[in-house]
């Protein structure tokens, strides 16, 4: 939190922080109450003000320079992941260097996408006029950002964000506040003015009053569907984009490497305790090779080793608190009260949660809407493509979709016919370039766009300049 913000301004609440897995203190951050969301605009316009007249080659060293800080703590930076989140100290790496990736990206977006020649003459009436398009930052933007990823989710943020020349008002998870601290800090070193940059841990009240802000240009929100729902009616007119939680599925052919396809779905579904917001919840498998390719899925998934997320050997860590996994518990109860079959898992022990697999889930069921992140996968065992397309299509949650088949024709024929996407053949769903991948929700007016290319096309607005004569 930066600017003219006063001792006395903040209430006397306070988010305490704490170890996922066995509930030690990590510290502690302001609970900003809402009432003082405007001292945060008026930071963020003055960030706003500073950030626009940075020229693109220092944008780009900047963020280059922060990614370079964060390689050098690489270590310190995936233990605070590991003891703010629960990720295993291997899925803290790579998310480490996830978030460099995308600030090196980010750099590169302000050097080179900058704008580009209009050829008005290519059409008649104006063939005397010349001219160009630029790329310029829309301002101040409000990112809300979840807790699965609490470093790399804020890097797709605050990279794109910093490249087009904004500020921005980043509110993280109040599970996972410090690592977007640190992220911010290391921003800092590297030469970002504070203005630009202002972290707002605080609530939904205070987040109310920042997204509905007519200073604010954009808002940004990776999370879950209800929180954007209550965000979009909130914000009123301004540029919003969501990229919300939902199920993935994989669809299981009777023509595919069955031990590559469990490596998959165990991956998919059980990776960071299953809190990946590119997991899969479905699992819908093709009768002839139904049997076969539970066993295989169920001894696998028992392999799966739970505990401390800080020793190398872990599998799954905890959930993100003991209240969640206890949520999920209750929930998986009551799917097999009504019929579903528990095929292993739902065993809780504090904040770890087993990994939990599912088969005849009525149609009617909630876990197959479920869009909570938890490490649990319903089977389905269907007949024909046709029914494997019209599940994989059904979910008005969907997101991604794999399909596992040697039939080429057969793949292509899917492909095309899985409504939205990304659709990834022999794939898993887990496959994210921030290069160049993107994809739309089902949900039309909220788009999720995952290249930070695309991003930085979203957070900057194009100015034409056009000469007659």
């Amino acid at each position: 939190m930066n600017g003219p913000i006063r001792p006395g301004d903040l209430s006397p609440g306070f988010i305490a922080v704490s170890n996922p897995f066995d509930g030690a203190d990590l510290g502690m951050v302001a609970d900003i109450p809402a009432g003082i969301a405007h001292l945060l605009i008026k930071t963020a316009k003055k960030g706003s003000h500073l950030s626009r007249r940075i020229p693109r080659h220092e944008r780009a060293s900047i963020l280059e320079n922060c990614a370079s800080l964060i390689l050098q703590d690489i270590e310190a930076l995936s233990a605070l992941i590991v003891a703010e989140r629960g990720k295993t100290i291997r899925q803290s790496t790579s998310e480490v260097l996830k978030c460099v990736d995308t600030l090196r990206l980010s750099a590169a977006e302000a050097r080179h996408n900058a704008g580009e020649v209009l050829p008005f003459d290519a059409f008649g009436e104006s063939w005397n006029r010349r001219g160009w398009y630029t790329r310029e930052p829309l301002g101040i933007i409000v990112a809300v950002t979840p807790y699965d990823d609490p470093l790399y989710q804020v890097a797709r943020k605050l990279g794109p964000a910093i490249a087009g020349g904004n500020a921005v008002i980043v509110n993280p998870s109040e599970y996972t506040p410090l690592s977007a601290i640190k992220l911010v800090s290391y921003l800092m070193s590297a030469g970002l003015p504070s203005e630009v940059v202002t972290v707002a841990t605080g609530g939904a009240a205070l987040v109310g009053q920042l997204v509905s802000s007519r200073d604010v240009g954009m808002v940004s929100v990776t999370g879950e569907l209800k929180i954007g729902e209550q965000l979009a009616r909130s914000s009123g007119l301004k540029k919003v984009t969501m990229e919300l939680a939902g199920n993935g599925s994989i669809i299981v052919t009777g023509e595919c490497d069955l031990e590559e396809v469990v490596e998959s779905c165990v991956s998919m579904a059980y990776g960071t305790a299953g809190s990946g917001c590119i997991g899969i919840r479905r699992i819908i498998v093709q009768g002839a090779v139904y049997e076969e390719f539970k066993i295989r899925l169920v001894a696998r998934t028992n392999m799966l080793r739970t505990g401390d997320p800080a020793l190398p050997r872990t599998d799954i860590g905890p959930m993100i608190s003991v209240d969640v996994a206890e949520r999920i518990q209750g929930i998986v109860d009551s799917a097999i009260s009504k019929g579903a079959t528990l095929l292993c898992g739902n065993a809780r022990e504090g904040s770890i949660y087993a990994p939990t697999l599912l088969e005849n889930v009525c149609d009617a069921s909630e876990l197959w809407e479920w869009t909570d992140l938890c490490p649990l996968a319903v089977l389905q065992r269907v007949r024909t493509i046709e029914e494997a397309l019209a599940l994989a299509n059904d979910s008005k949650h969907r997101s991604r979709v794999s399909v596992f088949t040697q039939d080429l024709k057969s793949a292509l024929d899917m492909a095309e016919r899985i409504e939205g996407g990304p659709v990834e053949i022999n794939d898993s769903c887990g496959c994210r370039c921030d290069a160049e991948l993107s994809s739309r929700s089902r949900y039309d007016n909220l788009v999720a766009r995952e290249s930070v290319r695309r991003v930085y096309e979203e957070m900057t607005q194009t100015k034409v300049v056009c000469f007659r004569g």
